[in-house]
């Protein structure tokens, strides 16, 4: 990559192909609110205050489970790999962050965040395009490069938390064919709708994220929108680093959209 030097910052867009960025993304907001944090050979774990959420950040990327009860068995599990941009990560832990207090409640029916859209709804609001085969149900976006996945089959539970089968959710990207390079983010079923919605709102926005030249996986360059961070003392590109929470995505709320037979659950 030309024009920059080692120690520039760059913006760049689209965020599912700019590379992990600095992992302290996601960790910072956990310290702030008091999350305690462990080192072990295997990695670091942090933990909530009330010991229901674990945040594991291994050599093979971000591991978070949730239990009802401290140290029981986990009522879902989301897994993002190592080369999922930060950003993404983030936005799935800050909301499971804020939403602990109350085991999540504000966000469910009758919750003053609950919001009665599925994640495909945040996509498609964005030009996404849907398709569907026998087994998944898709979302991609308009250059193909990134895919959210839903499963069309019902799995055993302890299968799905084992990963012997797929997740109910995943989203990935790269920009080889199917069975190349990628990044994904997996989702058991009884992941809550807001978190994965709020990932999605990541996955799909179009402000651009800061990194290094030297951080960008090569070959997405190709593929990539770069311009100097230096360019943000001009107004609209200070607005471009500014990320929407899901709560504000303007979804249409359409009988095609929405398809909620079950609120708390949707074929997005």
């Amino acid at each position: 990559m030309t024009g920059f030097a080692p120690t520039d910052r760059v913006l760049v867009s689209p965020v599912y192909l700019a590379g992990p960025g600095n992992s302290a993304v996601v960790t910072r907001p956990l310290h702030a609110a008091s999350w305690a944090e462990a080192r072990t050979p295997a990695g670091r774990m942090l933990s909530s205050p009330c010991l229901r959420a674990q945040i594991a950040r291994l050599p093979d990327g971000w591991t978070i489970s949730y239990a009802r009860e401290p140290l029981a068995v986990p009522n879902w599990t989301a897994h993002f790999t190592r080369d999922t941009p930060a950003e993404i990560v983030s936005a799935f832990t800050t909301t499971l962050m804020r939403g602990l207090d109350n085991d999540h409640k504000d966000f469910l029916p009758g919750g003053p965040h609950f919001t009665p859209i599925a994640p495909g709804d945040v996509l498609i609001a964005r030009g996404w395009k849907d398709e569907a085969n026998a087994l998944f149900q898709y979302q991609h976006s308009p250059d193909r490069h990134a895919y959210l996945s839903l499963r069309q089959y019902d799995a055993d539970f302890h299968a799905e938390l084992e990963g012997g089968v797929a997740a109910e959710r995943t989203m990935y990207a790269g920009v080889e064919a199917a069975n190349g390079p990628r990044w994904h983010a997996d989702f058991t079923s009884a992941t809550p709708l807001h978190l994965i919605i709020a990932a999605a709102d990541a996955l799909s926005s179009p402000a651009p994220v800061r990194r290094r030249p030297h951080d960008l996986p090569e070959r997405h360059l190709p593929f990539l929108t770069i311009r100097s961070a230096a360019a943000r003392t001009q107004p609209h590109a200070a607005r471009a680093t500014t990320r929407s929470s899901a709560s504000a995505v303007p979804v249409a709320r359409t009988t095609a959209h929405m398809r909620l037979a079950n609120p708390t659950r949707s074929l997005r």
